[in-house]
């Protein structure tokens, strides 16, 4: 299945800008083959399984294989020396102790340390501070952890083993970084064309999402929706249509919209957004809901949750009443 995030801040010279309208275009027969093999109600592992151990750090990720998810999540930069890490933030401090260790160099980014400094970091200790009632000794000195390192703990897991949902981060800080995506994944075996090792890739950057594409066509891609704050009440339906058909041209089968939830987050699964979504005979894969998964849950086919847990126990339950009802 082909998956891609597009940062909604970056517009396309398109009939949002001329005023002109514009035809919404649909996924075809062979895209939507592919958007159908992706398990329904999709549970991805949003950095794990970010409210019980540190995001992106080995004990979240494999808390979150223990469930059972269908897709861990993980955002792909790349070191100064090359190698593809799981890390969210360009910058190291919010989780990590950058400050101690690298005081002269904290405001830098993750492009501009080798991998043998970032492995100097405390990445688990901040987790303890800021969630005392959740905090582990194990947590201390965990280290930001390498994409192989991560595909090394699924492999070690039993199967069926989850997917990988992997979004190409910064890209402007990596270039090339989709070819090199694409090599760490083919020598694993995670690039798209093995049935037990299921790929998902994401992007946030436009000029991302047709080398990924290129690198990956047999893989699906997320068509990731954002408005920054102050930017929503300027999404108007031609521009969502633009930015619809940019994914549909460019490899995606999924529209990933944000939903309503910390304050950089905003409201993109309207009734009139979900409808265009469907009328491009996209699969909608929403992020990040961590609770009240009802209201969202005929409107989606999977979902990007840092409640994992809770996800899986609200779809058995909610399996399990549609049975009775049937009886």
């Amino acid at each position: 299945m082909r998956f891609v995030s597009i940062a909604l801040l970056l517009l396309s010279a398109s009939s949002a800008t001329s005023g002109e309208p514009s035809k919404l275009r649909q996924l075809d027969a062979e895209a939507i083959a592919i958007r159908d093999s992706v398990p329904a109600d999709a549970v991805i592992a949003h950095r794990g399984l970010p409210y019980w151990a540190p995001e992106e750090t080995a004990p979240s990720y494999q808390l979150a294989l223990g469930l059972g998810v269908d897709y861990l999540d993980a955002d792909i930069q790349r070191t100064k020396d090359g190698i593809l890490i799981c890390l969210h933030d360009d910058n190291l401090q919010r989780t990590t102790n950058i400050g101690e260790i690298f005081p002269d160099r904290q405001d830098d980014p993750v492009s501009k340390f080798t991998l043998a400094e970032l492995l100097l970091l405390d990445a688990g200790s901040w987790f303890n501070k800021d969630f005392p009632f959740r905090a582990s000794d194990s947590f201390v000195g965990l280290t930001i952890l390498t994409l192989e390192e991560l595909i090394d703990l699924v492999e070690e897991s039993p199967k069926p083993w989850p997917g990988l949902s992997l979004e190409t981060k910064e890209t402007k800080l990596f270039k090339g970084i989709e070819a090199d995506l694409h090599s760490l994944l083919e020598k694993r075996g995670w690039d798209g064309t093995d049935p037990d090792r299921r790929l998902l890739l994401q992007t946030f950057e436009r000029s991302s999402l047709p080398l990924l594409e290129s690198h990956f066509p047999q893989a699906p891609k997320i068509l990731l929706l954002w408005k920054g704050e102050g930017y929503m009440e300027r999404v108007d339906e031609a521009e969502f249509v633009d930015w619809l058909n940019f994914g549909v041209d460019n490899g995606a089968q999924f529209a990933g919209p944000s939903l309503p939830g910390p304050a950089e987050y905003y409201d993109l699964m309207q009734g009139w957004m979900v409808k265009l979504m469907r009328d491009a005979r996209l699969a909608i894969h929403a992020y990040t809901l961590n609770d009240d998964f009802e209201i969202y849950d005929a409107q989606t086919d999977g979902l990007f949750t840092d409640r994992a847990d809770l996800l899986k126990q609200y779809y058995h339950v909610r399996d399990l009443r549609r049975e009775l009802g049937r009886k």
